[in-house]
């Protein structure tokens, strides 16, 4: 009996430290030796290849737009604000060294359901679709309690934002991809989709959606030449993060995306960046053994709990301002 129990602890014990090389192998391979060793998407665009970008005027999705001309595709970008799509527009041509390509823009705002005849109408023109990235999102303006009754209106953009949007861009795309028989889509997920994430409750909820809806669709089309890929950024360096300077933790949104797409064609699912990857190892399989898996939800609780109360506290000192001017 005493031998029975001794090889189950430890065949319990090479378990978990079997799973724990395994993921971090998996993370060296992602992130460095699959791409070295030339496993990885090559990304070699025909002269007619497009690459369709939504969210496309700030943080990552402004610098996957950079990064696709640079490698040669002509671009379709999709934001909301027209002047701000126009600027980039002028900035991608006047920085690009592929003379020769075109850049189209176009107006949607991801908020609104009725939009997706337009951009269906403007994709399917494209003479080939090769590349889909769906960056498009929001989140919450601060930390906040889900049942908010001022954010009715901000947790249904954010389903249409985050969500449909993926799913309606996969569905106009996919058939494309399909009869050409190949494609590359990069979903944009969230770190905070692996985990539940109080006070950001349907962003985090949201942001799993694109997860494993990206990883479904992946098996399905796998056969066909389409390769789709969750990914899911730590903390980078954007106006949507309020992070203004990079750091080790939070690289810049250009180095960022020229590791991520290293990670193409490797796994269906990445976090793009050794310290993101660091961070997974770590919260997903080395403290839930050691803590539970509640520990990093409620390091986010207690964090999200400060920055609100730091929020409203900055609400509150505006109010005071007004009222006295």
């Amino acid at each position: 009996m005493d031998a029975v129990i001794y090889l189950s602890g430890y065949a319990i014990v090479f378990y978990f430290v079997l799973s724990i090389v395994y993921r971090l192998f998996r993370g060296l391979w992602n992130l460095k030796l699959g791409s070295l060793l030339g496993f990885s998407e090559k990304f070699k665009p025909k002269d007619n290849s497009w690459a369709v970008i939504t969210g496309a005027t700030d943080g990552i999705g402004l610098a996957y737009a950079h990064e696709f001309c640079k490698r040669g595709y002509n671009l379709l970008l999709i934001s909301r604000n027209p002047s701000k799509l126009n600027d980039v527009k002028q900035e991608i041509d006047s920085k690009s060294n592929k003379k020769g390509k075109e850049i189209k823009v176009y107006a949607a705002d991801f908020s609104k359901s009725d939009i997706y005849p337009g951009i269906e109408k403007e994709v399917t023109r494209l003479p080939r679709v090769d590349v889909l990235v769906n960056n498009v999102g929001m989140s919450y303006p601060n930390p906040e309690y889900f049942a908010s009754p001022h954010l009715s209106e901000i947790n249904e953009q954010i389903i249409n934002v985050n969500s449909v949007s993926c799913a309606k861009m996969c569905s106009i795309v996919l058939p494309m991809m399909e009869q050409q028989k190949h494609g590359v889509i990069l979903n944009v997920s969230s770190f905070s989709a692996l985990d539940p994430c109080p006070l950001l409750a349907l962003y985090a909820a949201s942001k799993a959606f694109v997860d494993v809806f990206s990883r479904s669709i992946g098996y399905e089309y796998a056969k066909k030449g389409i390769t789709v890929q969750s990914v899911l950024p730590g903390f980078v360096a954007t106006k949507m993060s309020k992070i203004r300077k990079a750091y080790w933790m939070a690289p810049t949104p250009e180095n960022y995306v020229k590791s991520q797409l290293k990670t193409v064609g490797l796994d269906d699912q990445t976090t793009g960046y050794w310290s993101h990857e660091l961070q997974y190892y770590f919260t997903q399989h080395v403290f839930p053994i050691i803590y539970g898996r509640s520990l990093t939800s409620n390091i986010a609780f207690n964090q999200m709990k400060l920055l609100r109360h730091k929020a409203l506290k900055k609400q509150q000192q505006q109010a005071a301002d007004a009222a006295r001017s």
